[in-house]
C-alpha cells in the first residue's frame, strides 16, 4: 500500500488503513490469508504488527542518484512502443515465467499492453529492450516517472533465460536509470527480493545502493 510522502508516519491515517484492511466488509482485503507491502510507512507497519500481522518475505530497497550522467550502457538499447510490444513481452515472459511463449500468450499479453498504453500513467513510462550483436532481444525493463525532480521507479527488469551471465542485466538497468534521468528524475529506485541474490548484484553493478532490508507483512488465516 502507498502513502503520500507527508502522511507516511501519520498515525491517524495509518490507523484508518489498518482498520479498513482488517474488515472484509470495507472491500479492501478479503477474509483469510493476505500479504501487505508496507515499506516506507513505519507507523502503518507498527500498527499492523500490533494487530497480529507477521513478517513475511524480505526485500532490499535500492536507489541510484541521477545528478550525473549514467555513462556507457554496454549494449544497444531501444525504446519499445506498442507496435513492438511482443518483443518486450517475450523477454519478460522468459525472465519471469521460463515457459514457452505461445502465440496465444503473445496475443493475450499484447492486448493487455495496449490497454495499459491507453491508461493514465502511460505518459510517464518507458519500456526498454536490450539487444545482442545478432539483434536478439536479451533484456527488458520498464521505468515510471513521478515527474521532474522526483524519484523514478524501475519495475520490472529481467533478462531472457538464454542470455544470462553476459552483463545484459546491468546494461538494461543502466539504460533504465539513463531514461529516468532524461525524463527529469532526481534518482532511480527499485526493490528486489533479498533472496534473489542475482538481482541485487545486478542493481549494485549498475550503481544502485542498497538500503536496509524491509519485510512484507502477512496475515495468516
Amino acid at each position: 500500500m502507498a502513502f503520500a510522502p507527508d502522511l507516511e508516519d501519520d498515525e491517524e491515517v495509518a490507523r484508518r488503513v489498518v482498520t479498513d484492511a482488517g474488515d472484509p466488509a470495507r472491500g479492501v482485503l478479503a477474509a483469510g490469508s493476505a500479504t501487505i507491502e508496507a515499506r516506507g510507512a513505519p507507523c502503518f507497519s507498527r500498527l499492523l504488527a500490533r494487530h497480529g500481522w507477521q513478517p513475511d518475505e524480505l526485500w532490499t530497497p535500492m536507489h541510484r542518484d541521477l545528478s550525473s550522467p549514467v555513462g556507457d550502457l554496454g549494449a544497444r538499447v531501444e525504446t519499445i512502443g506498442p507496435d513492438r510490444a511482443g518483443v518486450w513481452l517475450e523477454v519478460h515472459w522468459s525472465a519471469f515465467r521460463g515457459a514457452p511463449f505461445t502465440e496465444t500468450d503473445r496475443r493475450r499479453l499484447v492486448d493487455r499492453w495496449l490497454d495499459m498504453a491507453a491508461g493514465p500513467f502511460s505518459a510517464g513510462s518507458r519500456f526498454l529492450a536490450a539487444f545482442d550483436p545478432l539483434g536478439n532481444a536479451v533484456a527488458a525493463a520498464a521505468v515510471w516517472s513521478a515527474g521532474p525532480g522526483r524519484p523514478g521507479l524501475v519495475e520490472p527488469m529481467g533478462v531472457h533465460r538464454d542470455h544470462r551471465g553476459r552483463g545484459y542485466g546491468t546494461a538494461i538497468t543502466c539504460a533504465a536509470a539513463s531514461a529516468l534521468r532524461t525524463m527529469g528524475a532526481s534518482s532511480a529506485i527499485v526493490c528486489a527480493e533479498s533472496s534473489n541474490v542475482g538481482a541485487v548484484s545486478t542493481y549494485t553493478a549498475a550503481g544502485f545502493i542498497a538500503e536496509q532490508e524491509v519485510a512484507d507483512l502477512q496475515r495468516v488465516a
